[in-house]
């Protein structure tokens, strides 16, 4: 017959820390991983919102250019056609080019922010830019088309703005 190893309380209590120390450890390694990762993931989020809250503002600055090109063009329009000024082509085409690269950097703002009503209004706004040029239009009509769709993006990216810089209570 074999001799048994006999275990005292001591030793049983001993054995138990062991058990429980190695598997505290194992949690707490557990748990920095975690949130570390979580700490990352929550960082990444923020510099996300970071970048939006910096395109919602660009966007919006670069609608008011395009409404200045906008505004330039149809008052030149109003001259030629109302006053006998004479028509620069060139004057015309520069504000018109203006225009259309306002309006492609806000189509990429767009589809970079990722909000399909912004996106709406942006397509909008590019099927009603020639109309503006087109002499089908007084310059005010021509205004006219345009003008709701730019305060609906205007609203858009205030809202936006609000959205993404309110605080979380």
């Amino acid at each position: 017959m074999g001799e048994g190893v006999e275990m005292t309380n001591a030793d049983f209590l001993s054995a138990l820390n062991l058990v429980v120390t190695v598997a505290l450890a194992v949690w707490a390694i557990y748990q920095t991983r975690l949130t570390q990762r979580l700490e990352g993931e929550l960082q990444r989020l923020n510099m996300e919102r970071d970048q939006n809250i910096q395109r919602l503002y660009r966007a919006g600055d670069v609608l008011t250019d395009f409404v200045k090109a906008r505004a330039c063009l149809l008052a030149y329009f109003d001259y030629h056609y109302n006053h006998n000024f004479p028509l620069d082509p060139k004057e015309a085409s520069t504000q018109y080019a203006y225009m259309k690269s306002s309006y492609a950097e806000l189509n990429g703002l767009a589809a970079s922010i990722r909000d399909n009503k912004l996106s709406v209004l942006v397509s909008e706004l590019e099927e009603k830019i020639d109309l503006i040029v087109s002499s089908e239009l007084e310059w005010y009509e021509a205004h006219n088309v345009t003008q709701s769709t730019v305060m609906s993006l205007h609203e858009r990216i205030s809202e936006l703005i609000a959205e993404a810089t309110k605080e979380t209570k």
